[in-house]
C-alpha cells in the first residue's frame, strides 16, 4: 500500500477527482464551522454539525454516482442524534426557568 515514493512522485500523485472533492468539502466545512463558532454559541454549532451529517447521508444515499442504499436503521440513528442535540438546545431555557422557580420556592420555604 505505502511504497515510500511520495517525494519522487509528489504528495498528491494518487489523488483522484473525488479525493479532491472530499478534501475541499472538509476545508470548506472547517472554515464554516470556525466562522459559526466565532459568531454563535457551541450548541448552535452542534445543531449545524448534525444537519451536515443528515445532508451528507442523503447525498451519499441518493446521489446517482454512489451505490449505497437507504437504510431505515441508519437514518433513524442519525435522526436520534440530531433530535437529541435540538432537544438539549431547546431545554436550556426551560432548565434555567426551573432553577429560578426552585430558588423562589426555597426562599418562600425559608420565610415560612
Amino acid at each position: 500500500l505505502f511504497k515510500g515514493n511520495a517525494w519522487s512522485q509528489g504528495m498528491f500523485h494518487d489523488w483522484t477527482q473525488y479525493t479532491g472533492y472530499a478534501a475541499g468539502s472538509f476545508i470548506v466545512k472547517g472554515w464554516c464551522t470556525m466562522y459559526l463558532l466565532a459568531i454563535l454559541d457551541s450548541m448552535l454549532k452542534n445543531v449545524g454539525e448534525a444537519c451536515t451529517v443528515l445532508v451528507t447521508y442523503f447525498i451519499v444515499v441518493f446521489h446517482p454516482g454512489t451505490s449505497d442504499v437507504y437504510e431505515n436503521e441508519t437514518f433513524i440513528a442519525l435522526m436520534i442524534v440530531f433530535l437529541a442535540v435540538v432537544a438539549y438546545l431547546v431545554s436550556k431555557d426551560i432548565v434555567k426557568k426551573a432553577e429560578m422557580y426552585d430558588k423562589q420556592q426555597a426562599a418562600k420555604a425559608g420565610r415560612a
